[in-house]
């Protein structure tokens, strides 16, 4: 007889030793389609942290031609910065993801 393990046990009679299912901790995650407002809102996010990323003084001239005075300075502020530019970058992919795993985002 051959030793029984977490895997089964096999007997003189079972010629293949059974296994014992392992269920995966996300077995019940099963993923949702997200609502057209989130991946609408993920393509703004995609395409605005790509400008800044990629051309940030384009994009600083295009704010301050459209934004009124005390706005434009608080957002042209946000916009220098490289950190807020790869967050808003990040914060594309992982909106889909959310999107997909939470019901109803």
């Amino acid at each position: 007889m051959a030793p029984s393990g977490w895997l089964g046990s096999a007997t003189q009679t079972d010629p293949l030793p059974s296994l014992t299912v392992v269920r995966p901790i996300l077995a019940g995650v099963q993923p949702n389609r997200p609502k057209m407002a989130t991946v609408v809102l993920s393509i703004i996010l995609l395409v605005v942290g790509l400008a800044l990323v990629f051309y940030q003084g384009s994009a600083v001239e295009l704010v301050r031609s459209i934004l009124p005075g005390d706005l434009q300075r608080q957002v042209v502020s946000l916009m220098a910065e490289r950190f807020f530019a790869l967050a808003i970058l990040a914060a594309s992919p992982l909106l889909l993801i959310v999107g997909s795993l939470v019901r109803g985002v």
